[in-house]
């Protein structure tokens, strides 16, 4: 068989009972981009046969999902998501919501869960379904989140509780048309605005997202410093350009955290004196206020002597 269709092959057959060996392991599933990464090193069984594959695949595909599955995430000082609210000229997304919840109804991982977990009443209401999750053993609960994982995967579900909800109640998900996360860490130029947004949305109302998770009203909702709030007040005026002698003066003090300001000055004096005189400073006050301000300025946090914390791989 030829490359190009056997993996082909193994993407039409092989997926599906690759996710439900994982599912029946309670791993988390591979998302495309695993499973393509899984696709690229592996190479043709002798017998050119898709089940063989998934046989000697097997063993890797769970040492990926077991990587997935106990990834931890960053320290963060705190993280905020904002749903855009819909235009009421347009129905789409609503309706769009609609028909992931018909489709989600055949998926045979929902309803295998249904038929296992559920009570023998069948779908549950909204406002027992939380206390019913809750209860879930280990095992149940794991299998749902894999569910819920499948659902926003395969069927484009925006968020992992409401795929739950789903599967317990029979709730369709909220329409969305662009949901925008921000994750605050304690430098700016670390935290992140996280648009994502249907193809369909206009720029427009994609600026207009971003925007407003910006806004001070947003952060206030999180928990900040005053140290980190005051450096995340990023609306209103537009940020000063650096200019080449800020940032030299940034790298300058990433690269000589330890020592006092007058040795870190006057080593900044015998680096520039030759190249750019006008850079050279006399005074250490003067180069201490400078430079620290231009750490400011590019790294978004107060400069501080101490070197800052590795986050070591899990």
């Amino acid at each position: 068989m030829h490359d190009d269709e056997w993996r082909d092959e193994l993407r039409r057959l092989v997926r599906p009972m690759l996710d439900r060996y994982l599912l029946e392991q309670g791993l988390p599933g591979l998302s495309r981009a695993e499973f393509e990464t899984l696709l690229a090193y592996e190479q043709q069984p002798a017998d050119g046969q898709p089940l063989t594959w998934l046989e000697e695949v097997k063993a890797g595909a769970v040492r990926m999902a077991q990587a997935h599955g106990t990834t931890k995430k960053s320290p963060d000082s705190g993280a905020v998501t904002v749903d855009e609210s819909l235009p009421v000229e347009d129905g789409r997304w609503a309706t769009v919501a609609e028909i992931l919840a018909i489709e989600a109804r055949e998926n045979p991982f929902v309803m295998d869960w249904r038929a296992h977990h559920l009570p023998p009443a069948g779908l549950l209401g909204r406002d027992s379904a939380s206390t019913f999750r809750e209860q879930l053993d280990g095992e149940a609960r794991r299998r749902l989140d894999q569910v819920a994982a499948n659902l926003i995967e395969w069927h484009g579900w925006w968020d992992h509780d409401e795929a739950a909800l789903f599967v317990l109640t029979g709730e369709p998900p909220t329409g969305r048309r662009i949901r925008t996360n921000i994750v605050v860490r304690d430098r700016v130029s670390a935290t992140r605005v996280i648009v994502e947004a249907d193809p369909r949305a206009s720029p427009q109302a994609v600026a207009d997202s971003y925007r407003q998770a910006r806004l001070p009203e947003t952060l206030a909702t999180l928990d900040l410093s005053d140290d980190v709030a005051q450096h995340h007040r990023l609306n209103g005026a537009r940020p000063h350009p650096v200019t080449a002698r800020k940032a030299a003066l940034a790298l300058h003090l990433a690269r000589n955290r330890d020592g006092s300001w007058a040795e870190r000055r006057t080593l900044w004096n015998t680096n520039v004196k030759a190249t750019e005189p006008d850079w050279v400073y006399t005074d250490d006050a003067a180069f201490a206020r400078d430079a620290s301000r231009a750490w400011a300025q590019v790294v978004g946090e107060t400069f501080t002597h101490k070197r800052p914390a590795v986050r070591l791989p899990v």
